[in-house]
């Protein structure tokens, strides 16, 4: 997935490590071609593209949201934020979530549009409507963050339970890091490691970064700098490049130290 998505790191006082923590962000896939070939498996972007128009043509939704991610990542294509979103128009005007979610996140990072958070959180709303829990995370992370409406932490944390509920690994992990600095709700390191076991079972390597960190600094569980390693490097192999490469630094700051 593309992470061009706003993030924060916060630091903790008087800690060694500090946490990586995911307020906002996109949700972007590839997904399935006609053939039954996935993106990732194409030996021509090229021809990708050609298989998708011919999906799109032949009414398949799927495929509209899929030109749009080739047209955002310059995949076979010139890179075009412009036609990305126009294809992810025609996604969500036939009732794709998915494309909802994307056209807020264009709206939020300025991709192609001036930013908007208005007009992104109108979007959230829209696909967490339709029941999409990425939606429904990045809506709590519009209010944590203060973002086109008024900074409120027991709103945000309620929507990342309704994104959580809906399968979101995005909000478990960030349900995780309002337990473990105590936000909207007494601080708790061991609800904040349940969270973010649930959010890295989902694949999340922000939530593995996070069980690590909790190991490192030895916060609700007994100081273990090989089991820390283990999920720094579990995050690794799982992470965004973003998130590989905030896993590598802790890595080398835990050599470096002698751990």
């Amino acid at each position: 997935m593309n992470e061009k998505n706003k993030t924060s790191k916060n630091s903790i006082p008087n800690k060694n490590i500090c946490y990586f923590i995911l307020y906002f962000a996109c949700f972007l896939i590839g997904g399935l071609v006609s053939t039954g070939q996935s993106l990732a498996q194409s030996t021509s972007p090229s021809h990708t593209m050609e298989w998708y128009r011919k999906d799109a043509a032949a009414g398949k939704r799927r495929a509209m949201v899929n030109i749009g991610w080739l047209y955002y990542q310059g995949d076979g294509v010139p890179q075009d934020y412009t036609k990305a979103m126009e294809w992810y128009r025609k996604d969500a005007a036939a009732g794709k979530r998915l494309a909802m979610v994307n056209i807020g996140v264009f709206y939020a990072n300025g991709d192609g549009v001036p930013q908007d958070y208005t007009k992104a959180m109108e979007w959230y709303r829209k696909a967490a409507a339709a029941g999409n829990g990425n939606a429904m995370n990045n809506i709590g992370a519009f209010y944590a963050n203060g973002q086109s409406v008024p900074q409120n932490y027991t709103k945000a944390m309620a929507w990342y339970h309704k994104g959580a509920e809906a399968g979101s690994g995005l909000a478990m992990n960030n349900i995780g890091a309002f337990y473990a600095k105590g936000q909207s709700v007494p601080q708790d390191y061991t609800k904040a490691m349940e969270w973010y076991r649930k959010a890295a079972a989902a694949g999340k390597g922000r939530a593995m970064i996070n069980i690590g960190v909790l190991y490192a600094n030895g916060d609700g569980v007994p100081q273990n700098y090989t089991k820390a390693k283990y999920w720094f490097r579990k995050a690794e192999r799982h992470g965004s490049p973003q998130t590989f490469k905030y896993a590598k630094k802790l890595l080398t700051k835990m050599a470096a130290e002698g751990h």
